[in-house]
């Protein structure tokens, strides 16, 4: 009962959730991994990373390393982008523009060494070679009233009144939207996205309890902040470039490219009464992590079965295999 066959070479787990109509929905995840080499090929990973059944908290327990990977279906892909921001040779330098693009979706932020109050004026830049893309190393972003907290909690905050050997100002400032700082994943409990859990009141104790509240909006799920997730649903064989983010010798000055691996995973679910459903996954997230460098495509399918709990017997997942892939080719990188 409940069992997943894997035909794939990739990490797979399959596991029950009730949906707003407490109705039992079957997901199974697939999770695949791929290393990333220095000209921006991709070559699958020996170790494929485990399917996450629950969110991974940095070792400081603040900050959400990954989010699950189960959970209702998401109305689009989250992007993730984990790791440090590099100078293109390894230099020391005192400040460093990055930059990400996936398919439609750009992030571009200016990164800073520490800039500390001498009690007058905050010094230039110290020097570094690389910087964490820690939400601790970002501004504190958008004020919500409802809960009076930021959009990042961990922020550094700018004084009104600095105070020296105190007071620090962000090292990682974005240029497109610093009201929503981040490429790495948000803590439900952070207010971006409690904002869409809903309203647990004495109404929905009485009338709803345990089921979800009727409000609650669908992006309390996605995991990334908003401006990573804006691309919609990708698919698999996107570009992606990153800027001054891969570690020195991968990529041609500081730029590295690369393609999303496609694949078609395939899922057959069959029941004890010999009848079986074959049905498909979105891609539910992108994790990139730059420090490897190696990129996990999360995809994940959701059956309702509510009335089959006890006859389902197994799902087999398998990978089709395409005979024509449309691709895109990389960007052509100038040669010194």
């Amino acid at each position: 009962m409940w069992q997943v066959k894997n035909q794939t070479p990739y990490a797979v787990k399959g596991s029950w959730i009730r949906n707003w109509q407490g109705a039992e929905v079957w997901t199974v995840v697939l999770k695949a991994t791929w290393d990333i080499q220095p000209d921006g090929t991709t070559v699958l990973s020996n170790i494929q990373p485990s399917v996450n059944s629950g969110p991974i908290f940095h070792d400081d327990g603040k900050t959400l390393l990954y989010d699950t990977d189960f959970g209702p279906t998401k109305i689009a892909t989250d992007v993730i982008l984990n790791g440090h921001a590099h100078s293109p040779d390894g230099n020391e330098i005192t400040t460093l523009p990055i930059g990400f693009k996936i398919g439609n979706i750009t992030r571009l932020a200016q990164v800073y060494g520490e800039r500390v109050c001498d009690g007058r004026e905050y010094r230039p830049p110290s020097l570094f070679s690389k910087m964490p893309l820690n939400y601790e190393k970002m501004s504190p972003g958008r004020y919500f009233p409802f809960n009076k907290s930021d959009f990042n909690p961990l922020s550094v905050s700018v004084l009104t009144n600095p105070e020296a050997a105190k007071s620090v100002l962000p090292n990682i400032v974005f240029y497109d939207d610093d009201t929503m700082p981040g490429f790495g994943a948000l803590p439900r409990q952070w207010p971006e996205r409690s904002q869409y859990s809903g309203t647990y009141d004495e109404n929905w104790q009485h009338q709803r309890a345990p089921l979800m509240p009727e409000n609650m909006d669908a992006r309390y799920w996605q995991c990334s902040p908003a401006p990573l997730y804006a691309g919609g649903r990708l698919k698999g064989g996107e570009i992606v470039i990153l800027g001054n983010l891969a570690p020195p010798g991968y990529g041609h000055n500081g730029l590295l490219s690369f393609a999303l691996p496609r694949i078609v995973p395939s899922f057959r679910t069959q029941f004890y009464d010999g009848s079986f459903i074959l049905h498909q996954a979105t891609l539910h997230t992108v994790i990139i992590e730059t420090d490897y460098p190696r990129v996990s495509l999360v995809w994940h399918s959701a059956l309702p079965c509510h009335h089959m709990v006890n006859q389902l017997e197994s799902t087999t997942i398998s990978e089709k295999h395409r005979l024509f892939i449309k691709t895109r080719a990389l960007p052509v990188m100038p040669v010194s």
